[in-house]
């Protein structure tokens, strides 16, 4: 989780994207958590779909937590909604997001071993 305090201009996207480049192992869900974001201008949104996309990328989900007014009517506006994962990727509350991230992570398919392929020994069975 990592939450943006203050406008979400274009510098505070870079933060985030190094703080991402940062992290050695990739999280599965990113929770972006902008509850003290009051506004958001054309920069910032720009730079938080391209964020988005790298993420996606990265096959990383982002979720938008406890997004206010006026940053979520002007990503409207612009007509970018969709590409930040339209409403589906976004969370009233923190706990609805942390649900909504468990609930991602959960659907992973998670490799298993079948007793008959794999021996114990983790070596294929003879």
């Amino acid at each position: 989780m990592y939450e943006v305090n203050g406008p979400f201009f274009f510098g505070v996207a870079d933060k985030l994207r190094d703080v991402l480049t940062e992290i050695e192992e990739k999280p599965r869900v990113l929770i972006l958590r902008m509850r003290h974001v009051p506004a958001i201008d054309a920069t910032g949104i720009h730079a938080l779909e391209q964020m988005v996309k790298k993420c996606r990328h990265q096959r990383i989900t982002v979720i938008l937590s406890e997004i206010r007014e006026q940053p979520l009517e002007a990503i409207v506006h612009a007509g970018k909604l969709e590409a930040l994962g339209g409403r589906n990727a976004m969370a009233n509350s923190l706990d609805t997001a942390l649900k909504f991230a468990d609930d991602i992570i959960a659907s992973e398919p998670t490799l298993r071993f079948r007793d008959n392929l794999i021996g114990r020994s983790g070596r294929p069975a003879q």
